[in-house]
């Protein structure tokens, strides 16, 4: 009972929210995460000439079977049905989205299931807290190297084989100080970031520079990265929207990370370059202003990009090893037409290739 007197409470709100937007507003801006009303508001918002601007961030358009959300310690994979349940859903919205949105954002590489030209996320970019206080790029020569590592979920990205990795350089003769924060309040992250001497991000990343990087940008520290995107990324991507991190490929990353305890003046270099990238190109007035090129359709032709010439699809958390084995379950249980790629026929040849080879035991 009370579940659904809250339901209709929120629904009244949003609903007088929405009224009151409607009068009051002629441009809407909503992430692909949620609107108003799941989106079912968009038909009316382009009947009133309402301008709409939708941002994806990343999970909300990656396609489920390319996500390592859902591996635990047992190394358990995505149940192909309920992927396959969220992918139809999250398929569905984002054709509506591209039907009535007059401008769409997202990041390159996880724009599988985009059928229309987008704007790339990067060139747009996102806006920063420049009264954060980043004027100690300068670091303390002569002791032990401070490496921080803060991940949101440890097991999809690579702390674990951070961890093993670190050892190893400390078994080499290096002096670390590895820092791990789980779970802690953002302020405390704030804080060791201003303390570290560069950080470790991800080892499975689908973009150079997400939040957490962005972070450790503003006080003008480094940041390595791993991803299998991280050569594609160039290729799709200008070099202006390339944002300055140490992003790799997950095998180079040993080697990354022993680069930038031993080379001081690199490892400086790249917090500076990171740190004016962001001052720069991201910081709220300059991102505000490209959002009304955006809202005016003054847009660059070197921001757009057409989903049909994109073909990375190795996702975001996830081995290859891994990968290959959810996506082949995934496949072998529902069949092909379950990837919803034929938009992109490109693309889905491409991820059947990959899986071919892959063995699937079906256990009666």
């Amino acid at each position: 009972m009370a579940r659904t007197i809250g339901r209709f409470w929120s629904l009244g709100v949003r609903a007088l929210v929405f009224l009151y937007a409607l009068i009051r507003c002629d441009v809407f801006i909503f992430s692909g995460f949620t609107s108003f009303f799941g989106f079912r508001e968009l038909p009316l918002l382009r009947l009133l000439g309402k301008k709409v601007v939708v941002v994806f961030l990343g999970s909300d358009a990656r396609p489920p079977i390319f996500s390592g959300r859902h591996l635990d310690d047992t190394g358990a994979h995505t149940d192909p049905a309920e992927a396959y349940e969220e992918a139809i859903r999250m398929v569905s919205k984002i054709r509506k989205i591209e039907k009535y949105a007059d401008v769409v954002v997202s990041h390159t590489a996880t724009a599988q299931f985009f059928s229309r030209e987008f704007i790339r996320f990067m060139a747009v970019g996102m806006p920063i807290n420049s009264h954060l206080d980043a004027s100690n790029i300068k670091q303390d020569q002569g002791r032990s190297i401070r490496i921080l590592h803060a991940p949101s979920r440890p097991l999809a990205k690579g702390s674990f084989v951070f961890r093993k990795i670190i050892e190893e350089l400390k078994a080499e003769g290096y002096s670390i100080d590895f820092i791990k924060l789980v779970g802690v309040p953002n302020r405390e992250v704030l804080l060791e970031l201003q303390k570290c001497d560069f950080v470790i991000d991800e080892l499975y990343s689908d973009i150079p520079l997400a939040m957490f990087a962005t972070e450790a940008a503003i006080f003008g520290k480094p940041v390595v990265v791993g991803g299998y995107y991280a050569q594609q990324y160039k290729t799709d991507n200008p070099d202006a929207h390339v944002p300055p991190a140490l992003y790799v490929e997950p095998e180079d990353i040993k080697q990354a990370i022993r680069k930038m305890i031993v080379d001081c003046d690199f490892r400086l270099d790249l917090g500076r370059r990171a740190h004016e990238f962001i001052q720069g190109k991201w910081n709220a007035r300059t991102v505000a202003k490209n959002y009304l090129c955006l809202i005016n359709g003054d847009i660059p032709e070197e921001w757009k990009v057409s989903p049909e010439k994109l073909d990375y699809f190795w996702g975001w958390g996830l081995s290859k090893e891994n990968w290959r084995k959810q996506v082949a379950e995934y496949v072998a249980e529902l069949g092909e037409d379950a990837l919803l790629f034929d938009h992109n026929p490109k693309l889905k040849q491409r991820v059947l290739d990959e899986i071919a080879q892959t063995k699937v035991m079906h256990i009666p």
